[in-house]
């Protein structure tokens, strides 16, 4: 499974996590200069560099409450198939 940041998987679970990550790779409303649905992976791609350790409260807040990105991406994109 692909994390937000490259979080450890078990830090990933609908179970801890505050938000959720719902990467759907859609084009279908571009008219000109496609690439929007790259945009999840590359948002993705983006958040590995940066840095999770906080030096202010010398913490990972990672390891409290995370990011979910697994599971309705892939609901997601059956349903936008599914209306074509």
């Amino acid at each position: 499974m692909r994390t937000y940041a490259g979080i450890p998987e078990e830090n990933a679970t609908l179970e801890n996590s505050k938000v959720m990550l719902v990467t759907v790779p859609y084009d279908g409303t571009s008219t000109w200069g496609k690439g929007a649905d790259k945009g999840p992976e590359l948002f993705l791609d983006a958040s590995e560099n940066m840095e999770l350790y906080d030096i202010e409260t010398g913490t990972e807040p990672y390891l409290g409450k995370g990011v979910w990105g697994d599971g309705l991406g892939k609901w997601a994109e059956e349903c936008l198939h599914q209306r074509r």
